[in-house]
């Protein structure tokens, strides 16, 4: 088997009847004969979906989100002043939001809607472009969570159905994808970064994030145009490319599961493969194409006269995503053996394998980081009560139950004292307290509870389907 001589050379499978899922036996006549046995491929599937359009905004709502509007009584014309710090809680489309500012030069928009329990960012206002109100700009990035919960056809229902709620009128302008394979039984060799054939200039190591500032974020690091290959964290994790071209990254998902407190929602997903061993590390190789890429591609053919195709949208995605996976790990990112053209068989095993849990839905939990500022004892009864209304949304505990625990608490003598200075009394900051309970459970919530079912393409989940929080 081999797509292009010229380029790679492939191995053959031996026992073509094993498992899609497992490695088993592959030989090629240049290099070796590999025993893949132990390989395991435990999960694989979309990690995240990023769609983005153009269109027109509908005022209106641009009025009430980030404007404040009145009528000058002596011409009638009506007057909108900029919010400089919008930030509030709306409904659209039945899902509770958190309005604020976003991060600009990194979103490339000016303002950002998010439900992290639920899984759903809109961004929205081209940051860049100071006609932005009526040059409009939104796009919708759907979490793991969701996708696995709701599924790939169904993701693109929920973004189009927020698109409609900020837009008259709109269309697909591309997506970004993240696709993701999770196998046990490999880990990157001490050579992997050397040869991993790819267009990146520069290949960079980093020294362990542990040793220095601790744990490193795969998804904040920034690469600029001549750096595109890094090796970090004691050198079990890998970023290659750059995020408008198209990246590579490779780490332990358990450690990164470690990290995020996730380790009993990726066991219980891993469980359900049957050769997985939960005393052995799992690693996760992720390619992420942006909308540049799947925007432009096509298929190749003898004088240059191929097919070309145009993803725009998530409705587009799923017939083509195994051939986007292929695309990634055999000609953006290709792992070989040194000094040859033949192509690691693990490599290539998992370039050929079928994505197994396309389809598979389940929720995961995301956390988020509070930075309290204060006195040590402001910042400890903050932190007290900030811990204390995150538990309650993820338990599910009632407005009414929290009201109850709080009076009955033995230490609310000293809550009552604390709030006092504060020019609180008990019912006031009980009342403060209720409310940063309902924010909370737009970042955490005890079930997934879908909002969607309204629209098409998924189906309703059971009880089997649900994994507890952590």
């Amino acid at each position: 088997m081999c797509y292009s001589k010229q380029l790679f050379i492939l191995s053959e499978r031996q026992n073509e009847d094993k498992k899609p899922a497992a490695g088993g036996l592959w030989f090629n006549n240049e290099i070796e004969r590999k025993d893949m046995r132990n390989f395991e491929i435990l999960h694989s599937g979309i990690d995240t979906l990023e769609q983005k359009y153009q269109g027109q905004f509908i005022v209106s709502v641009l009025d009430d989100l980030v404007f404040d509007t009145w009528t000058n009584p002596s011409t009638g014309m009506v007057i909108r002043n900029q919010l400089d710090y919008p930030r509030k809680n709306v409904v659209i489309n039945g899902v509770k939001l958190r309005l604020t500012k976003a991060n600009g030069k990194e979103s490339g928009y000016r303002y950002q809607l998010v439900n992290r329990a639920v899984g759903v960012y809109i961004f929205f206002g081209y940051f860049h472009d100071k006609d932005w109100i009526n040059n409009g700009g939104v796009k919708v990035k759907l979490s793991p969570q969701l996708i696995f919960k709701e599924g790939v056809q169904r993701s693109g229902h929920i973004a189009d159905e927020f698109a409609a709620s900020l837009m008259s009128s709109f269309q697909h302008s591309g997506v970004d994808v993240h696709m993701c394979m999770d196998v046990q039984g490999w880990a990157p060799e001490v050579d992997f970064m050397h040869n991993v054939t790819t267009r990146t200039r520069v290949k960079r190591a980093i020294p362990s994030a542990g040793s220095l500032t601790g744990s490193i974020d795969l998804t904040s690091i920034a690469l600029d145009a001549h750096e595109c290959g890094v090796r970090y964290d004691q050198e079990k994790s890998f970023l290659f490319g750059r995020r408008g071209s198209g990246q590579m990254a490779i780490y332990s998902k358990m450690d990164e599961a470690k990290k995020g407190g996730k380790v009993k929602f990726w066991d219980d997903v891993y469980k359900t493969h049957m050769g997985y061993k939960a005393d052995q590390d799992v690693f996760r190789v992720e390619v992420r194409l942006p909308a540049s890429v799947t925007s432009k591609l096509g298929s190749p053919a003898k004088g240059g006269a191929g097919e070309s195709y145009q993803i725009l949208s998530i409705h587009d995605l799923p017939e083509h995503i195994p051939a986007l996976w292929r695309y990634g790990l055999l000609h953006l990112f290709r792992y070989h053996y040194p000094d040859s053209k033949v192509v690691r068989p693990e490599w290539q095993f998992l370039a050929e394998a079928p994505f197994l849990n396309l389809d598979h839905k389940n929720y995961m939990y995301q956390r988020v980081k509070v930075t309290q500022t204060g006195t040590d004892s402001d910042r400890n009864i903050q932190q007290m009560l900030g811990h204390l209304a995150t538990f309650m949304a993820k338990e599910g505990i009632t407005n009414e139950q929290a009201e109850a625990h709080l009076y009955n608490f033995p230490g609310r003598h000293i809550l009552n004292t604390y709030f006092k200075q504060k020019g609180l009394n008990q019912e006031q900051w009980i009342a403060a307290f209720i409310e940063k309970l309902e924010d909370k459970r737009i970042d955490y919530a005890p079930v997934y509870q879908s909002p969607f079912d309204h629209l098409p393409g998924g189906s309703k989940p059971t009880d089997d389907d649900e994994i507890p929080g952590w």
